[in-house]
């Protein structure tokens, strides 16, 4: 006999359902607050002292060695008619794009399936004539069209960008002028999602109740087929500081010059055009700047999370069909002496590596942005930054995958392979570099530490009780469980939930004894490494929180290939402990080095030719 044990799902649904209270935790309940904004930016929400971290971000409360059991439920549309309906749709779509693409014109029957079938719509509320879909509707959206064409979404994907903006953050007037036209296609949107506090390309001054823009932005989409445009430009405020505005430039109604260059011509994604814009002297109003509920800043923060999102859930429709030409081209080819080239090692390596990989993509994109749907205050900064870590390397193993398996087939323009090649290389250079994703993970980690760990901020209480140091810098002690996190999940799960519950214990200790022992600084001559160590260990963390958790769903429910899931989840666990500790390997390799990083980048290369043996005295003296 089976036994049904309550667990914390039904306590997530009750919520949705109570109309008087709201619960805090697990344990007490307090007054439901009226009227809560539709947005709150990552800042607003952190100020909420009242609730822990944990409850309000996955990837902080984990690096605090903070569980929170709610999160081990795989969010999931509950309306089995809405499952249905996406699911019909999508199929629809993709046949309807399949035909269109194999037409003469492909462009124009492309643009005319999107029309026909409300793509630009999608998004859009109901009020104003569109299907009001949420995030992971628009994700399964996303990865039908990538399945057939990434440039396809691409134009999408900008589309849908700058319908949101307007929508979620212009005013009443801005709503009702733009919205209905871009959902009908009377009018053609683009949005720039260049950084401008990272550079000096545009800048927005204000003289006699008008706002002027000046520069340029480069690599932005479809600017120069666009009626309207939706730009971020910076701008100086009091005390030398500067912000970051988001306007809409009508290039129909507006004072200045908009000058749109010719197209890059870039090695793929042929049917989209990247084009430098320029600015001179554009004069706009008050009213044409959208800043309804979060400010510029916060807008950009806001879409840079969604965008991710987009990005990889195309990846994901890419890569799906990517592996399945491979597959299909590996079973039809014959090499050595009748012998299948899906019959070589190598080959099923190769491709069910690609294949673990769009798994892992898949579950975490879907794990957070389900969060979002069921309207949970959750901060999905860290997640978002983590889906594109994998995402870049998801596209560099199947760069490299698609010329190990097909060889110099993949670079044949009469196969398709070549084409992907293309397309997922030009891709790829469109996303945040790893360097800078590190930057920005371990910063918001680390300021989470210091922030949850105020014993530390004090240099007395330092001195006072010196953070110990580790007996080896190889060694993993055995870490008793806190959590118990295999409670939480399937039974069968029990072996990876272990490794989680001791990884997430191994990084908090680590992190303790070095950082904390430092007042949470990083040493300038160790930056870049340490950064790159703690991101590496949050993208870990996160990826197998959500694998647990999709997991147990599936095998608990008994989905197709759901064995095949379940010992995926098992290998993972154990790769995940294998990844934590060499981490904390390197992080402690790292912190004892006493002068770690040389000046390369002045210096150049810093080594003779291995020719003929030289004195120490003569080294150096070129």
């Amino acid at each position: 006999m089976r036994l049904i044990k309550l667990t914390a799902r039904h306590l997530r649904v009750s919520r949705l359902y109570s109309k008087d209270v709201s619960v805090k935790s697990g344990k007490s309940e307090v007054e439901k607050v009226e009227n809560i904004p539709q947005f709150l930016s990552n800042a607003q929400i952190l100020e909420k002292k009242e609730i822990p971290i944990e409850k309000k971000s996955v990837s902080r409360g984990l690096m605090l060695n903070r569980f929170e059991r709610d999160f081990m439920i795989y969010p999931e549309l509950l309306d089995k008619k809405a499952v249905d309906d996406i699911k019909n749709y999508c199929d629809h779509l993709k046949y309807r794009l399949d035909v269109a693409l194999g037409t003469g014109d492909p462009v124009s029957a492309v643009n005319q399936v999107l029309m026909e079938n409300f793509v630009f719509a999608a998004y859009i509320s109901k009020e104003f004539g569109g299907m009001g879909m949420k995030r992971r509707e628009l994700l399964c959206i996303s990865e039908t069209i990538a399945n057939l064409d990434m440039s396809t979404f691409l134009n999408v994907s900008s589309v849908q960008m700058a319908t949101m903006v307007i929508q979620n953050f212009g005013s009443k007037e801005q709503i009702e002028r733009l919205i209905p036209k871009i959902g009908t296609g009377q009018i053609r949107v683009a949005i720039s999602l260049e950084d401008v506090t990272e550079s000096l390309n545009l800048e927005a001054t204000r003289s006699n109740g008008k706002i002027i823009l000046n520069g340029k932005l480069e690599n932005f989409l479809n600017a120069s087929d666009a009626d309207v445009l939706v730009v971020f430009a910076k701008e100086a405020i009091k005390d030398g500081q500067e912000t970051m505005n988001c306007y809409v430039v009508d290039k129909d109604n507006i004072k200045g010059k908009v000058k749109t260059e010719r197209p890059k011509q870039v090695m793929g994604l042929e049917n989209v055009k990247f084009s430098t814009v320029h600015f001179r002297n554009v004069e706009l109003t008050p009213a044409d700047e959208l800043n309804q509920h979060l400010s510029g800043p916060q807008i950009f923060t806001h879409l840079q999370e969604i965008n991710r999102s987009f990005a990889a859930s195309a990846a994901v429709g890419a890569l799906k069909r990517v592996i399945s030409d491979l597959a299909y081209q590996a079973n039809r080819t014959i090499v050595g002496r009748n012998k299948a080239l899906s019959e070589m090692p190598s080959v099923k390596t190769v491709i069910n590596k690609m294949a673990r990989d769009v798994h892992h993509i898949e579950t975490v994109v879907f794990y957070f942005n389900g969060l979002s749907d069921e309207d949970l205050f959750v901060i999905n900064d860290v997640e978002s930054m983590v889906v594109e870590k994998l995402t870049r390397r998801a596209l560099q193993n199947a760069i490299l995958g698609i010329s190990e398996v097909i060889g110099m087939a993949a670079v044949d323009a009469y196969f398709t392979h070549e084409r992907w090649i293309r397309d997922l290389a030009t891709f790829f250079c469109t996303l945040t570099t790893e360097p800078t994703l590190n930057e920005k993970i371990s910063e918001i980690i680390v300021k989470t530490l210091k922030d949850e760990n105020p014993r530390w901020r004090s240099s007395w209480i330092r001195w006072m009780m010196p953070a110990p140091k580790p007996t080896s810098t190889s060694a993993m002690p055995v870490q008793a469980a806190k959590h118990f996190i295999a409670e939480h999940v399937h039974i069968s799960l029990k072996p990876p939930a272990i490794n989680f519950e001791a990884g997430l214990g191994h990084v908090d200790e680590t992190l303790y004894k070095t950082l904390g022992k430092n007042a949470w600084k990083i040493p300038e001559d160790k930056t870049e490494p340490v950064k790159r160590i703690i991101a590496d260990m949050t993208t870990e963390q996160i990826l197998l929180a959500a694998m647990l958790s999709r997991t147990s769903r599936s095998y608990s429910i008994g989905l197709k290939n759901c064995d095949m899931e379940l010992q995926w989840t098992i290998d993972y666990g154990r790769e995940f402990e294998k990844n934590i500790a060499k981490a904390v390997r390197d992080m402690w390799h790292v912190w004892n080095m006493k002068e770690y990083k040389k000046p390369i980048l002045s210096m150049g290369y810093p080594f003779q030719m291995p020719l003929a043996a030289e004195s120490a005295d003569t080294i150096g003296q070129d």
